[in-house]
């Protein structure tokens, strides 16, 4: 399953959203196929295995010094009022 409805209808509808976007300005984004890691390299399946992906979309925020720390998360689908809200809420 290399598709996934609600991830595209959060690159749709909530990323390009302005509001989105103005809050978003100071994180790094990163894009990942979480099928492609659990089939890769090592390196790969160590992040498989600290995210334990349960749910799809999944939006990660890690501290910048130590990237196996997570911060927070948001899990699913948001509209964007909902994500600007999680993200400022620090989720």
């Amino acid at each position: 399953m290399d598709s996934c409805h609600w991830c595209e209808e959060l690159e749709r509808t909530t990323l390009p959203d302005t509001g989105v976007e103005d809050i978003l300005r100071n994180f790094i984004l990163a894009k990942t196929n979480i099928n492609h890691i659990k089939q890769g390299s090592n390196y790969s399946k160590k992040y498989y295995e600290m995210l334990k992906p349960n749910s799809y979309p999944r939006i990660i925020d890690t501290d910048k010094q130590d990237n196996e720390k997570i911060l927070g998360e948001i899990r699913g689908y948001r509209k964007p009022g909902v994500f600007i809200g999680k993200i400022q809420n620090k989720n």
